[in-house]
């Protein structure tokens, strides 16, 4: 079932996947139609948005909104050229990784709705970390990565990815920023929209992004996504639904972090909602 298409990703590519979800899609009658014409989910880096992109094109997403879902437009090449991508009306961008400045100058329909994922950027920074060195698939950047920390423990190889984290916080700031002066675009937390009370959490950003969806519906998509199902049994070191950092990272280092990053956030924990403790 579609539902389950992650069972089929060795063989299967994005952009494939995609065209499946979007000719359900057209298949399925529209109980719902937003009132506006496109929405965007912002995003930074572990952050779960591989996780959230599967909920917004999930099928009865699209039923009770009328929007058919995109893929991710490429990171790099919108860095270079953002004025080169559009979000197109009828559709949800199911994420974007990009900061503030950079989003503005997409052009997007006059009446579209956005918003932003952040995260505790201590543990934002510790998972892109365990992730960068041990668990994500081989890329261009990440080898860069590997080769800088081969041969560091964890506690040396966290510091240096401190000493590499200015444009992330960066990033984080922009939305913060424009999230704060725009109150139109939702700033989410990762962790409200994973944890205990998730439910309650999607039914609040969806009701903030005037999406009239039932309770039923949300939970029943964040079931079918639950990190139980797309975990292989145990997670492991290569699963990225896994929470298994916290399983090899020390408190102690987690610590260490939070102190070396206090000086270079000033203040951006706070902003995001976080207690700047």
């Amino acid at each position: 079932m579609l539902y389950h298409l992650k069972k089929l990703r060795p063989l299967v590519n994005m952009r494939m996947e995609y065209r499946v979800r979007r000719s359900v899609a057209r298949a399925l009658p529209v109980l719902n139609r937003v009132e506006y014409d496109s929405l965007v989910h912002c995003c930074s880096w572990k952050t779960g948005s591989q996780w959230v992109r599967l909920v917004l094109s999930d099928p009865r997403f699209y039923v009770w909104t009328g929007l058919k879902p995109r893929p991710m437009i490429p990171r790099k090449e919108l860095e270079v050229a953002p004025e080169r991508y559009r979000v197109n009306s009828g559709e949800v961008v199911t994420n974007v990784f990009c900061n503030a400045e950079i989003f503005n100058q997409i052009a997007k329909p006059d009446d579209f709705r956005a918003f932003f994922v952040c995260r505790d950027p201590v543990t934002l920074l510790i998972s892109w970390y365990y992730s960068a060195r041990y668990s994500h698939p081989d890329n261009a950047d990440l080898k860069s990565f590997r080769r800088a920390t081969e041969g560091m423990n964890d506690e040396e190889g966290l510091m240096y990815a401190v000493s590499q984290s200015e444009k992330a916080l960066s990033d984080l700031k922009s939305w913060a920023n424009y999230c704060a002066q725009d109150r139109s675009i939702p700033l989410v937390k990762f962790e409200d929209l994973v944890g205990a009370d998730k439910l309650t959490h999607w039914a609040d950003l969806f009701e903030r992004l005037g999406i009239s969806i039932p309770t039923r519906i949300v939970d029943s998509i964040l079931k079918t996504y639950s990190r139980e199902r797309l975990s292989p049994r145990g997670g492991g070191l290569n699963d990225k639904y896994s929470s298994a950092w916290k399983e090899r990272i020390k408190d102690k280092e987690i610590e260490m972090v939070r102190a070396e990053l206090r000086g270079r956030m000033h203040g951006l924990r706070s902003a995001l909602g976080y207690n700047d403790a």
